[in-house]
């Protein structure tokens, strides 16, 4: 029973039994990657947007890790020297080398550049089920993983492709305050997606990071993260750079 995973004391913020550390136990881990990569769920969770592997890989990594005793996860605000998405929150990671051998090595590699975290001190829980994202030719893998007790004040950060690393506790996450939902809409005004959206402090996780972290969390602490895990619905596709019918 998912019980075992809550002590006793009150929520920070929204009087619900707090999380115990044993969220990022071992079982428990291995429990929610099982579940992430079952067929029907990957189905449901990426639809037409599985990968056939036909486009440019990329992978990012999911960094599990324990701020102040609290189980947290790890995230970037990209560079404003970046080309593209300057200024977004995004966990780390980048598209693929030629040297890369697999998904978890680019991670990896992205994540030593970035933040300067060795993969030695990285332990690596697993993969989600790859997807594709036609828009941008690209095929993404999150990784999942555990950093262990990290103060991101220390890490040495690569202020080209990183300006702020920040962590937020699984707690408020799964905080109904701290979540929403955005629809990106085209030409028409019709909906083409909706997005989960994570407000964390001053920055809002969503996008792709927030699509991977709703997903994430509704596996990992289900009896804790309250929004639906319903299936994204696309009306439209984008290919070439543009909506199609």
């Amino acid at each position: 029973m998912l019980r075992r995973y809550f002590v006793d004391g009150s929520s920070v913020s929204f009087g619900i039994r707090r999380l115990s550390t044993d969220i990022f136990s071992p079982a428990n881990l291995q429990r929610t990657l099982r579940e992430l990569n079952e067929p029907k769920i990957a189905e449901k969770a990426f639809g037409t947007f599985t990968a056939d592997g036909k486009a440019r890989q990329s992978a990012v990594l999911i960094p599990l890790c324990l701020h102040k005793k609290q189980p947290s996860i790890l995230f970037n605000l990209r560079s404003n020297k970046l080309t593209r998405h300057k200024g977004y929150p995004c966990f780390p990671g980048g598209v693929a080398e030629e040297a890369d051998r697999d998904s978890t090595h680019t991670a990896l590699r992205e994540t030593e550049e970035e933040l300067g975290i060795k993969s030695g001190d990285v332990e690596v829980i697993g993969a989600m089920p790859r997807f594709k994202l036609p828009r941008d030719k690209m095929e993404i893998t999150a990784i999942i993983a555990n950093i262990g007790d990290i103060d991101s004040h220390k890490l040495d950060i690569n202020y080209d492709e990183v300006s702020v690393v920040f962590s937020r506790t699984v707690e408020e996450l799964c905080d109904p305050k701290n979540i929403g939902e955005t629809s990106f809409r085209g030409a028409h005004k019709d909906v083409i997606y909706s997005s989960p959206v994570f407000i964390a402090g001053d920055y809002k996780i969503w996008g792709v990071t927030g699509m991977l972290l709703h997903l994430f969390l509704g596996r990992l602490v289900p009896e804790f993260y309250r929004k639906p895990a319903r299936p994204l619905k696309f009306r439209r596709f984008y290919e070439s750079g543009a909506a199609v019918a």
